[in-house]
């Protein structure tokens, strides 16, 4: 008998605890004043390194829980998807086509022209 009450008192406070763990998630609100390149979200992706990769109808941005880094070579293309490849690089679509984002080189290469 005891057993079963240690049991369910073990199961009780572990349901706690993971109530207690997914209520305190910190939620940010980005925008234009935080640096992002447009309110109008049209793709997200998180990579492997846990940067948040936010794709907009004028360009790419990363945050890296801080801040908001825009790269100026995709600014004013519509940014249709965002894909982590093989190599730690990422495949952007845009309404230019689609280019790889190679992070050891921080450069973009058109990969496939519309």
């Amino acid at each position: 008998m005891y057993r079963y009450q240690y049991f369910i008192l073990l199961f009780i406070s572990f349901n706690l605890t993971s109530i207690y763990t997914y209520s305190s998630f910190n939620l940010k609100y980005l925008d234009v004043s935080d640096g992002l390149g447009s309110n109008r979200i049209t793709c997200t992706n998180i990579d492997k390194h846990g940067y948040l990769w936010i794709g907009t109808h004028l360009g790419l941005g990363q945050f890296d829980g801080e801040t908001i880094t825009i790269y100026p070579l995709l600014t004013g293309q519509f940014v249709n998807f965002i894909q982590e490849g093989f190599e730690n690089d990422l495949l952007i679509g845009t309404s230019k086509g689609i280019f790889q984002y190679n992070r050891s080189k921080d450069e973009f290469r058109k990969f496939l022209n519309d």
